[in-house]
């Protein structure tokens, strides 16, 4: 289908080629042929509409509760405040999600959505028993913080997460201005905790992302620190979580059609299914776990919808979440030199990269 945007689509590698290859190696192993195929259908199933029988993954949100305050979150935000319940997965649900997962070959699940994870009391359980149920990925996007512990990471690593991303926003005095309380100097041995338990293992697979204008005044320095304390580095623009830009001015990508109804599902920590990733305050139910099946949530009225109204390019018309959305918002570019080569970074147009706005 004409106009659709890329996978991922401004999540932007500030790491080589062959480091890059060497990640994806390590998510891959132990399971190569599947994960070539679960890749494949990754990218062909949106441009092709094609719905397989189940999504191809699953998000499980285990908290909708943070241990941070980032300026720049929508956690922060009144209305996260008011719409969102705090509160954690209840683990007989959750594996409820996974033994039906594990028994109809749903490739990857992540164990993260809006909270931080890892303050589930049974975050550990979590990983053991997806992996022992058979799911062949499973990983976490985490700010780090509880990987301080040594004994809590020796855990998570033995319990077999296949691969973890950890949100680090620029080096020193910036990121601890964005991730307070976190001190630089912990952040750092906790990566280095995690380096280090993994030793000789393949897995998991670690991630460090970080926001392109906390870390554009010295790439360079971030990418020395953070190089042998991970696998692989990238970079994400700004995102308007606080939704202050004026929603008339914003400019849309034409006949826009989104990716994320044809990959995966999303249920969040109260059991309620989403339409997508995206949707921070639940503003569009599809389903509720305790009450449906994976597979009655993914091919029912309310997710055939989402998908019509995408295919016909109208889903920024008739959902407030696609509208408020950063995946179908227009493209500009900005020229930076890191590691002494030009890179052009992909920004939402008109979007202000300034934390906190």
């Amino acid at each position: 289908m004409e106009n659709k945007v890329k996978v991922n689509n401004v999540q932007q590698s500030i790491d080589t080629e062959e480091r890059e290859a060497l990640f994806n190696k390590r998510r891959a192993y132990g399971c190569e042929s599947e994960y070539a195929e679960n890749r494949k259908q990754w990218r062909e199933n949106p441009e092709n509409n094609t719905v397989a029988e189940y999504p191809l993954h699953v998000d499980i949100e285990l908290s909708s509760i943070c241990n941070l305050h980032c300026p720049m979150c929508y956690t922060i935000t009144e209305d996260f405040r008011k719409r969102i319940k705090p509160g954690f997965i209840d683990f007989k649900l959750f594996k409820t999600i996974v033994d039906e997962c594990a028994a109809n070959d749903v490739y990857s699940i992540r164990l993260s959505l809006r909270g931080e994870s890892t303050l589930h009391k049974l975050f550990v359980d979590c990983i053991r028993y997806a992996k022992e149920s058979g799911i062949k990925e499973v990983s976490t996007l985490t700010n780090g913080k509880n990987f301080i512990d040594k004994s809590l990471t020796e855990q998570i690593i033995d319990a077999g997460i296949d691969w973890i991303t950890v949100s680090i926003d620029g080096i020193e005095s910036v990121y601890e201005s964005i991730r307070w309380p976190i001190k630089f100097e912990d952040i750092k041995t906790a990566m280095g905790n995690l380096m280090d338990i993994r030793r000789d293992k393949i897995k998991p697979a670690i991630k460090i992302q970080g926001l392109w204008p906390a870390i554009k005044e010295n790439p360079d320095k971030y990418i020395e620190i953070f190089t042998p304390l991970s696998d692989l580095l990238y970079t994400n623009p700004l995102i308007d979580y606080l939704h202050n830009d004026d929603i008339e001015e914003i400019e849309y990508i034409p006949e826009f059609t989104c990716y994320q109804p044809f990959q995966r599902l999303v249920i969040n920590s109260n059991g309620k299914a989403l339409m997508c990733a995206n949707d921070q305050v639940d503003t569009e139910i599809i389903g509720d776990a305790y009450k449906m099946s994976i597979h009655e949530i993914w091919h029912g009225n309310k997710m055939e919808n989402v998908r019509r109204n995408h295919i016909t390019h109208m889903a920024i018309d008739k959902y407030r979440t696609c509208k408020m959305c950063q995946v179908p918002r227009a493209r500009e570019y900005e020229k930076a030199l890191i590691t002494g080569k030009i890179i052009y970074i992909e920004n939402y147009k008109g979007r202000a990269q300034n934390i906190g706005k």
